[in-house]
């Protein structure tokens, strides 16, 4: 399945027990120290919401988990206290069967059963999975996703000695879900939990803690990037990044590996990734640095860098950083034609000014050029929520380079979601108006030196008050360009979504938009989920090309409400 409905209420956290199934043995800790590590994670997450204050908004979606549990542990505390007193959460009952399989062309899916039995063991709870990543390669692909049912599969069966063990011989916890297409992304399967087993013997759990980012060096090889922390003694002892590596085609995984990780207070953040595949891969990651001072609070990009695929990582290089007054967070990365890197990011003003920057790098990474500035952007919704209550503040979407060997290789392509072009005063909002979100694109021909005037993708008039955001984008082997996104223009209400993918074969001058689902679906599913909140659309949605340049066009993957709960969604196109 591409989704699974584990749940974190009263009545819902029990319908773990339905999907387990076979899962390996390894040594389980007792409750309590379960308990102890969860006790620490929300403490983790109050930390951040009280340091940060209203920066805590700037965190991503997987780490807003962690604060969202933090603010809600009250609640689960109990929960998991009685389950240990009753000797497990379900003593009788059975999964609800009967199921009307006539909505099944309904479903959003290719080759998976979104009518699964354990899906309807509760009628009022839930869980999310959201942010997509998608990596690509020959027949092989593998989609990485956030789920906060794979968190659940991983601590509940340390609190009822009925339910099979926790995928996770060390029982650390898990954010991330993954599945896997033999079929170039016609059909996928998913295939669980990613968990980071096996752990360094120097430590006692290592729990992957969302943000997915997923690549492909070749169709045995793949990459996935999350952030994550160490466990020692029931203590955090380092926040970081972590990459984990499969080398039969998306499977299964290796042991993780700490790309960049810190201690004493500080906090890594929004992972992005670029690879370069050789006889041995080079990986690139970027991540946003909280770094707390003893005064004041600053935020960095940095940039670390394996050259054996994954083994061994470099030392931090600094990419940019903050102020007091501004905060950098949100990069992306991408490998040019000729080995060059850039890395983009957004800066947030504490007047609410935002831009997008750049730097280059043509010596793989140890030096770049001066930043520039590719455009000003003017936050969409109040600045952070769009209508419906759901987060959209993370503007910059995607950084994509031709690499086709056509006529149009080496451009750098940008793209966002931006208000500039229209709103409407609107009482509740954080700056008296509602601007509504449109898809802008910009493009460099000259490494990054220069950018073009942004352009409107989406093709509504622009009078007409629809929102259009998250823009994923890549370039297939032909030199097409590529951009996914949220659309709203098929409601006349500006509430229910769809998504549509854009086109170009040259270079962004012309665009034709398709529609790519085939149901609209409101933004709030119809569950209860502890950790999402505000957050359910996560950050970011993906499209990608084919690495390996046999497959033209792209496999696109988001978040889909249309059965009424959270799933994804994912779609070839051509």
């Amino acid at each position: 399945m591409l989704r699974r409905e584990k749940v974190l209420s009263v009545i819902s956290i029990i319908s773990i027990v339905g999907f387990f199934g076979s899962m390996p043995v390894g040594a389980q800790p007792g409750h309590n120290t379960a308990l102890a590590r969860l006790e620490r994670l929300s403490d983790r997450g109050k930390f951040l919401k009280q340091r940060l204050g209203k920066k805590v908004n700037y965190l991503s979606t997987g780490s807003k988990m962690i604060v969202n549990f933090g603010e809600q542990w009250g609640s689960i505390k109990p929960i998991l206290e009685r389950a240990v007193e009753r000797g497990g959460f379900l003593k009788e009952g059975g999964m609800d069967t009967n199921v009307d399989k006539s909505l099944a062309p309904l479903a959003p899916f290719t080759g998976n059963n979104p009518f699964a039995k354990s899906d309807f063991f509760s009628r009022f709870a839930g869980s999310t999975q959201n942010e997509t990543s998608v990596g690509w390669w020959g027949n092989n692909a593998v989609c990485g996703f956030n789920d906060t049912g794979s968190f659940a599969a991983t601590f509940l069966p340390l609190f009822d000695p009925t339910l099979p063990p926790s995928p996770s011989p060390s029982s650390s916890f898990s954010f991330a879900g993954w599945s896997r297409s033999s079929k170039a992304g016609a059909a996928f399967t998913d295939k669980g939990i990613l968990v980071a087993d096996p752990i360094p013997d120097d430590i006692d759990a290592r729990d992957l803690l969302g943000d997915p980012v997923v690549r492909a060096t070749s169709s045995s090889t793949f990459y996935y990037a999350s952030i994550a922390q160490d466990i020692v003694a029931d203590e955090v002892v380092g926040d970081g990044i972590s990459v984990s590596k499969s080398t039969n085609g998306g499977f299964s995984w290796g042991g993780s590996v700490m790309a960049s990780v810190v201690n004493g207070g500080d906090f890594l953040d929004k992972p992005w990734m670029a690879v370069k595949p050789g006889s041995s891969d080079s990986i690139y990651v970027t991540y946003t640095k909280f770094d707390f001072g003893v005064t004041s609070d600053i935020t960095r990009i940095e940039l670390v860098k394996s050259a054996d695929g994954g083994v061994t990582w470099s030392q931090p290089v600094k990419i940019v950083e903050g102020s007091e007054r501004i905060l950098v967070t949100n990069s992306q990365i991408a490998v040019g034609p000729t080995g060059e890197i850039y890395v983009a990011w957004e800066e947030f003003d504490e007047s609410e000014e935002r831009s997008i920057k750049i730097r280059k790098s043509i010596d793989d990474g140890k030096t770049f050029r001066t930043k520039v500035e590719v455009s000003s952007v003017i936050p969409v919704g109040d600045s952070f929520l769009l209508q419906g209550s759901f987060r959209a503040n993370f503007d910059l979407q995607g950084l994509a380079v031709d690499t086709s060997g056509t006529a149009t290789n080496g451009n750098v392509y940008i793209v966002w979601h931006d208000g500039r072009n229209l709103a409407q005063s609107d009482f509740f909002a954080f700056d008296g108006q509602y601007h509504f979100a449109d898809i802008l694109f910009s493009k460099s021909t000259d490494g990054g030196s220069t950018w073009s005037v942004p352009v409107r993708i989406n093709n509504d008039p622009i009078t007409r008050k629809a929102d259009q955001f998250m823009p994923a984008i890549a370039v297939d082997k032909t030199g097409k360009i590529g951009i996914l996104y949220y659309d709203r223009k098929y409601n006349l209400r500006n509430f229910l979504i769809d998504v549509t993918i854009a086109t170009s074969k040259n270079a962004g001058a012309t665009w034709t938009n398709s529609k790519v689902t085939k149901k609209s679906f409101a933004p709030i599913p119809g569950v209860n989920d502890f950790f999402v909140d505000e957050d359910y659309m996560g950050d970011y949605i993906a499209i990608a090309q084919d690495a390996s340049k046999t497959n033209n066009g792209f496999i696109g993957a988001w978040g889909d409400n249309s059965l009424g709960d959270a799933n994804i969604g994912v779609a070839k196109i051509k």
